[in-house]
C-alpha cells in the first residue's frame, strides 16, 4: 500500500513540474505562429507574470535576445517600463521607455538564464532613483 501510494505522489509530482516546463511559442519572419521548422523567432513560456502585467521575452531563431519589454496582460502591445529591441548581434537596436501606472512599482528585467539582470523602482509612473543592473550581483543584495 506504501509503495502504491508512493508510486502515484511521486507520478503527480512528475506531471506537475513537467507540465511548468512548456515549449516556446514560435513565430515565423511576419510574427505568425508556425513550427519551429519555419521560425525566425521564438518567445519564452511560460510567460512571467507580474500582477496585471507579463514579461515579454522574444529571440532569434539563434537564441540571440530580440526584444524585452513589460505589457499589460489583456493587451501585449500595451508597454510598460523599459522596452529594448535588439539588432541580430544581440546589440540594442531601439530603446523606449512607457509610463508604469500599475501597482507594480518594481520591474525586474532578466538574462536568457533566468538570472535578474535589471531592476527598476516607480514612483507616479516614472522611474524614481537609480536602476540597478546585476553585474555583480548587486540587484539581489540587501540593503
Amino acid at each position: 500500500m506504501i509503495k502504491k501510494s508512493v508510486f502515484i505522489i511521486s507520478f503527480l509530482l512528475f506531471k506537475i513540474l513537467s507540465s511548468q516546463k512548456s515549449e516556446p511559442i514560435y513565430y515565423d519572419k511576419d510574427w505568425k505562429v508556425t513550427s519551429k521548422s519555419n521560425a525566425s523567432y521564438y518567445r519564452l513560456m511560460p510567460i512571467k507574470e507580474l500582477g496585471e502585467l507579463m514579461l515579454l521575452q522574444d529571440f532569434y531563431i539563434n537564441g540571440t535576445p530580440q526584444f524585452e519589454g513589460y505589457a499589460l496582460k489583456k493587451n501585449e502591445n500595451a508597454y510598460v517600463g523599459d522596452i529594448i529591441w535588439y539588432d541580430k548581434k544581440g546589440n540594442d537596436e531601439n530603446f523606449r521607455q512607457y509610463r508604469n501606472d500599475t501597482k507594480n512599482l518594481t520591474l525586474l528585467y532578466y538574462h536568457p538564464n533566468g538570472q535578474v539582470r535589471k531592476k527598476v523602482q516607480y514612483k507616479n509612473g516614472i522611474k524614481d532613483g537609480e536602476s540597478c543592473f546585476n553585474e555583480r550581483n548587486l540587484c539581489n543584495r540587501k540593503t
